[in-house]
Formats: C-alpha cells, structure tokens, sequence
C-alpha cells in the first residue's frame, strides 16, 4: 500500500467522512497533512488566526473558553472548524491532552477547493453542521454551569 493509498484508507475511515463520495475523499486526500502533537501542546489558542482545520485521527484534545474546560476531542473527532470561514480567528483554546495523530488541511486551500467544487463544499458543510451544533452545546453548558440561580 503506498503512502497516498494509506492517507485515502485513513479519511475514508474517519468518523466525519464516513460514506462520502469516492471523488470527495480523493480531493481530501489530496490536500491533508500529517500532524502530531505531544501531550500538553498547544494547538491553538483563542483569538489566533483560523489556519488549520484538523481530523483528529488518535489521541485527545481538550477545548477551553476562557480558561474554563469546555470538552475532550479524539478520534473521529473535528477541530479547527473556524479554519472553512475567511477572516475567522479561533474561538476556542485547543491542548493535547495525549498524543495526537491529526490529518491537517489549510484552510484557505479547503475554501477554493471547496468553491471550485460546490458539491465537494457541500457535502463537507453538511458533515461540519453536528461539529458547530456540539461546540455550541457544550459552549452554553460551560456558561451556564457558571451562573448564579
């Protein structure tokens, strides 16, 4: 198995993409990188510039607001969504909590491929909509766990 056959099997089996189009995880394939983070790395902190969008492949990361634990990411698992939005910055901090094995896509390029491709941007999208609805969950649990009653 070559090292682009391995990549291809690795996003096809990622929890987000499962049953997407062949021709969709191929331009996937296309454009991921591998990355890798030690435990207590920093991956992002809140407010940076929204480069990377990452599929966590093994390991976990845990997302802070305001200094305050918000929720635990592994395998299967989405971080960095803001990185599909031009001018976006980071909402959230994001730390290894072990390592971490992630596919790693640049944002800019996803958007144009995404553009260029309208069903490709569409299928992704719809795939992002559950990761959005779930920060935001978690986003309103972490502050109302923080009011007075």
């Amino acid at each position: 198995m070559t090292g682009n056959d391995a990549l291809l099997e690795t996003i096809a089996e990622h929890g987000l993409l499962k049953d997407l189009d062949p021709h969709h995880l191929r331009r996937l394939a296309g454009l991921a990188l591998e990355a890798c983070f030690d435990p207590g790395h920093v991956v992002f902190e809140e407010g940076d510039e929204s480069v990377y969008f990452y599929l966590i492949v093994s390991g976990s990361v845990a997302l802070k607001s305001g200094g305050e634990f918000m929720q635990i990411l592994g395998p299967g698992d989405a971080l960095g969504w803001s990185s599909l939005i031009e001018g976006e910055h980071k909402h959230f901090k994001a730390v290894a909590l072990t390592r971490v094995v992630a596919l790693a896509f640049d944002g800019t390029e996803l958007r144009r491929v995404s553009n260029a491709h309208p069903d490709f941007g569409y299928a992704l999208l719809k795939r992002l909509f559950p990761v959005l609805v779930q920060r935001l969950e978690a986003a309103r649990h972490t502050a109302a766990s923080h009011t007075c009653a």
